[in-house]
């Protein structure tokens, strides 16, 4: 076993996690590529190697992450049968984009290594350069390919951000309203607690240390919150040194969000209905065809590529031609896209001549 085998192996024994990645790259060409360039061109063989490793598991768990954030948001639509499958097309990726990175930088030299006489500045510089714009490109297709790869095992999203094209947005934006009514209760009930001791944000006259004590299991008991929080909820307010749990902005601001999601609610029940009718399912006399898509986009299929001036139009009410839907020109189903195509698109379409 040689001085960077050895590198690796110890590597791998702290991070067994990496044992199935470090075979797609060649350690001996790695280092091999370093012996112009580094005083220690094993130790850095060893680290490509353990970069590559370490960004092939990277993926897997950011991705792991992704879906259990989605189901704790409630999203049912999980793809997750084929997470193996990306992952494997993570790695052949990456592991082809490291290998051009090390031919690009077995070509390049220091002078501190080769000596300074006759040596190539200029080439030496755009050799580089070279090299680095390749590793760069790394980094760049590994953020291209996680985000194909969340589009692909979560195509309603992580629940993050309640999208009204999801199948189960409804259920998402009613057990959000229920949680927000929740917490605004229980801070309700929080700040009346706090004023038993603080009463008008003053501590209470002749109350002690114990009530303050006992004020703070209190808010544990009640409302299930950790030592910390209760301790937080009792500082002082930096402007005014009051002590108030939730200020009256606190629960404005929660009463605002409620009305915007009980709102949200009612026009997603509107948008599921006008899906339920079939209103926008359609072929016109002229050939063109228009539906609303499983995934909850409004597709308008042309026999011909249209004019410029009904590109235009399309395009300003923001539909885009998309190549993976057989050229087909497509909207996100929202209130204002349905109003949108009925008030402006659809005459349109329907005046175009057969």
């Amino acid at each position: 076993m040689n001085y960077s085998q050895k590198l690796l192996a110890e590597h791998l024994q702290k991070h067994p996690e990496h044992n199935q990645y470090v075979s797609a790259i060649d350690l001996s060409i790695a280092e091999r590529a370093f012996h112009a360039t580094s005083f220690s061109p094993e130790r850095k063989g060893v680290l490509v190697v353990v970069d590559y490793a370490e960004r092939c598991e990277g993926f897997k768990v950011q991705l792991n992450q992704a879906i259990t954030t989605a189901k704790a948001n409630g999203i049912v639509k999980v793809c997750g049968e084929h997470l193996e499958e990306i992952h494997k097309h993570f790695q052949k990726e990456i592991a082809q984009l490291f290998i051009t990175y090390i031919h690009a930088e077995s070509a390049c030299m220091s002078s501190a290594i080769t000596g300074p006489a006759n040596f190539p500045v200029e080439r030496n510089r755009k050799r580089l350069a070279s090299a680095m714009n390749k590793y760069d490109a790394i980094a760049e297709r590994e953020k291209q390919l996680y985000k194909r790869a969340v589009k692909m095992l979560l195509p309603e999203g992580d629940g993050t951000v309640i999208k009204s094209d999801s199948a189960s947005a409804l259920q998402q934006l009613e057990a959000k309203l229920e949680q927000l009514v929740k917490e605004k209760e229980m801070w309700i009930a929080i700040n009346k607690m706090v004023r038993k001791v603080y009463p008008k944000g003053q501590l209470k006259a002749g109350a002690t240390q114990n009530d303050i004590d006992k004020l703070i299991k209190d808010l544990q008991t009640s409302f299930d919150l950790c030592e910390d929080t209760a301790i937080t909820l009792l500082k002082p307010c930096r402007i005014t040194s009051k002590i108030v749990a939730f200020p009256s902005y606190s629960l404005t601001n929660r009463s605002q969000e409620i009305k915007r999601t009980e709102q949200r609610i009612k026009e997603q029940k509107k948008l599921e209905e006008g899906r339920e009718s079939n209103q926008l399912n359609d072929s016109l006399d002229n050939g063109i065809e228009y539906e609303l898509t499983e995934d909850n986009k409004i597709a308008i299929h042309f026999t011909t590529k249209p004019s410029e001036e009904v590109r235009s139009i399309l395009r300003s009410n923001a539909f885009k031609c998309s190549r993976h839907r057989n050229y087909a020109w497509v909207r996100k189903h929202t209130l204002n896209a349905q109003n949108a195509f009925v008030r402006e698109v659809l005459p349109v379409l329907k005046d175009i001549a057969a």
